[in-house]
């Protein structure tokens, strides 16, 4: 009996042993498995986020350096209150992840542009309001370094502390820069790639399509004519339809022969003899600029023997694709040349 109670008590005890070490000694396991599993969550969140953004999203940016067209250096850091001059700026803004709080008349005009509903106006994009801009406190302004009227705001811009950049696009290439300064400011790199580097790719393949020679063994000659209720100008091969047309292959008369350029002449153009003839009629009354021409080239009988004439190819285009820079769309511009060209 004596021995049996003393094992009972001795078990009793060993009982109260272990369970104040489970007491213990638990906590400090599950203290050090959630740890662990917090640990794991946060290192896969880092390497998930490493050099990515999401829809929406935007990588930590700090103040960014960059200099624009005209050579000069600006420093912005997240502007929020941003100006536009040019209505493909404001575009190429939005597309950088950014937003506009101000832009030109006429880009309110554009259906394929959308803004916020109290955004506000600074005038015509050749006669911007300076006041305006200034009263709105903007953090950066965006302006075009081909508009002398934008050129003029410069100085009064500076000396206020407003920062401003001046960006002259002509050809994709030059949005394709634009885009690329923008999107470091916004921190949204994902959208460089979307909106750049992906329409740079669609316009290569495009430009992949076009064969080495026409049908007839040459390539064709072409000319694209911008007409105004004033009079009309041939676009070269700097302009941005112009070069579109040597892009896909063509042979810009205006290119072959500048005299075009400086006093337009149909006769010049009868005897030059375009296989295409390109026409976009723009102004305060495009309607009337192309009534203008058409009476004109009516007026004269050699015009029905222009190969372009005879062939169906003097074509209407639209503004939308050949006036305004068409951005991300770049490569749908191209495309309907294309399908003019080689059809």
């Amino acid at each position: 009996m004596k021995d049996w109670a003393i094992s009972r008590r001795f078990s009793a005890l060993l009982l109260a042993l272990v369970m104040a070490l489970s007491l213990f000694v638990l906590p400090l396991v599950g203290c050090r498995s959630a740890g662990a599993k917090d640990e794991g969550v946060a290192e896969a969140t880092e390497g998930e986020n490493e050099g990515q953004t999401t829809e929406g999203s935007r990588a930590p940016v700090g103040p960014v350096t960059f200099t624009d067209d005209l050579g000069t250096q600006i420093t912005v850091d997240d502007p929020q209150r941003v100006v536009c001059g040019l209505s493909s700026f404001a575009e190429t803004w939005q597309l950088a992840g950014g937003s506009v709080i101000a832009v030109p008349d006429d880009a309110l005009t554009q259906t394929h542009l959308t803004f916020s509903p109290d955004i506000a106006t600074i005038g015509a994009f050749n006669a911007p309001n300076l006041e305006a801009i200034v009263a709105l406190e903007p953090d950066l302004v965006l302006l075009s370094a081909a508009t002398p009227q934008q050129l003029e705001l410069q100085a009064s811009l500076t000396e206020i502390g407003i920062p401003v950049a001046f960006f002259e696009v002509t050809h994709f290439e030059d949005y394709l820069r634009m885009l690329k300064v923008c999107t470091d400011i916004t921190g949204r790199s994902d959208l460089y790639e979307l909106n750049g580097l992906a329409t740079q790719e669609r316009i290569d393949a495009l430009k992949a399509q076009v064969p080495a020679t026409t049908a007839q063994g040459e390539k064709p000659r072409a000319i694209f004519l911008i007409t105004y209720s004033q009079g009309t100008r041939v676009q070269d091969g700097t302009t941005m339809p112009g070069r579109m047309l040597v892009d896909l292959g063509c042979v810009n008369i205006a290119d072959e022969n500048p005299s075009l350029l400086k006093d337009f002449s149909l006769e010049a153009l009868i005897e030059e003899d375009p296989d295409f003839i390109f026409l976009l009629p723009l102004g305060n009354d495009p309607e009337a600029a192309k009534r203008n021409l058409d009476a004109a080239v009516e007026g004269n009988p050699a015009w029905e023997n222009v190969s372009a004439v005879k062939s169906g190819n003097y074509i209407t285009v639209d503004a939308e694709h050949f006036s305004y820079k068409p951005c991300n769309r770049w490569d749908a511009s191209y495309q309907i040349l294309l399908d003019i060209l080689y059809r």
